[in-house]
């Protein structure tokens, strides 16, 4: 947490694959080669890969009134020094990155999350870098440097995508004071609104 404070604005990735989503090891070596290729500053929340023994489902926090992981992922996706949020494209996640204006690098897990994913790309807050985590995935840590590289640095598409991050914001913002701040029906509003268009 202290690490944190030192970084510069917008230089950090933050990686995360929500509660459950969870890679297979051979997918964890090559994002873990693109991460070091990139040369980027990252937080990477890890869990035991897919198709290792030992990882357990049936941990839950008892801060049952609060999505699983909440507070952290809030504190570090408010943080100025976190530049994009490379994401499982879950919905809590998506809206999360969405109010703290951060655009996400995609890779999406399950089905619905392939749909958030491509309703977040539409909205120019999102590139999706790779899709699920089976065995015919196909993963290469060039790509995956590459988007990395093209959000955070100063792109054209980086550029763009950190404007649009910022006028949804705004329009999550405006939403939420005009509703009196019932701030999760807003935002999910909004959302249902945009994949409708």
């Amino acid at each position: 947490m202290r690490w944190r404070d030192a970084p510069p604005p917008g230089s950090v990735l933050y990686v995360s694959f929500g509660t459950n989503g969870m890679l297979r090891a051979e997918h964890m070596l090559e994002l873990a080669a693109a991460l070091e290729s990139s040369g980027r500053s990252f937080v990477w929340k890890i869990k035991p890969p897919a198709d290792e023994p030992g990882h357990d489902h049936h941990h839950h926090n008892n801060d049952s009134w609060l999505p699983e992981g909440f507070e952290e992922r809030v504190s570090i996706l408010a943080h100025p020094s976190t530049a994009a949020f490379l994401s499982h494209c879950g919905w809590n996640s998506a809206l999360e990155s969405l109010a703290h204006g951060v655009p996400i690098i995609g890779w999406p897990l399950a089905a619905e999350q392939w749909y958030n994913a491509m309703v977040l790309e539409n909205l120019g807050a999102c590139v999706e870098v790779a899709r699920g985590s089976g065995d015919g995935t196909v993963v290469g840590r060039r790509r995956v440097a590459e988007v990395v590289e093209t959000v955070m640095g100063d792109t054209a598409k980086g550029r763009d995508m950190r404007r649009r991050v910022q006028e949804l914001r705004r329009v999550m913002l405006d939403a939420w004071s005009d509703d009196g701040g019932s701030s999760i029906e807003a935002s999910q509003a909004f959302l249902e609104a945009m994949k409708l268009k």
